[in-house]
């Protein structure tokens, strides 16, 4: 009876050596996520905005050497979000923009004139991404000044 206990005693013992062995090596090689951004496009009354052009790009600071290449632009979908992934953390600038037009034709063939009617709605703001975080930014977008893009 005593070998029949002493070898449950080494399979337990072996067992929870492989459960710690697999665990640790599931868990202890975890890679570093990179930096993800989630900007959602909004109105004033919090209506998604569709089509938006959303760009996030770095900005030159005259006492760094590097020269600033970053740069991503993306549409908004239907719910108003675009989805950006970068490979390290930075500080960006986030510039919104829509075009909220409509085209109407007046007159009668050949004298048919064509006038857009409505906005152009823009934001602009920062953003600081972080390793292993999806940051969600909410931009609230309002009408322009026509020479502002």
């Amino acid at each position: 009876m005593a070998s029949w206990m002493k070898k449950l005693v080494e399979n337990v013992v072996l067992g929870l050596f492989v459960v710690i062995v697999l665990s640790l090596a599931t868990t202890g090689c975890d890679k570093e996520k990179p930096p993800r951004a989630e900007i959602t496009v909004v109105d004033s009354t919090g209506k998604a905005i569709d089509k938006a052009r959303v760009v996030l790009y770095c900005v030159q600071r005259p006492e760094e050497t590097r020269e600033c290449v970053i740069v991503d632009t993306q549409l908004t979908d239907d719910v108003g979000k675009a989805n950006f992934e970068f490979k390290n953390p930075a500080v960006l600038k986030v510039d919104v923009w829509k075009a909220d037009v409509v085209e109407k034709e007046t007159g009668v063939w050949p004298d048919i004139v064509i006038t857009y009617v409505g906005d152009t709605l823009c934001t602009e703001g920062f953003i600081t991404l972080e390793t292993n975080e999806i940051i969600e930014q909410r931009m609230v977008v309002t009408t322009c000044n026509a020479d502002s893009k």
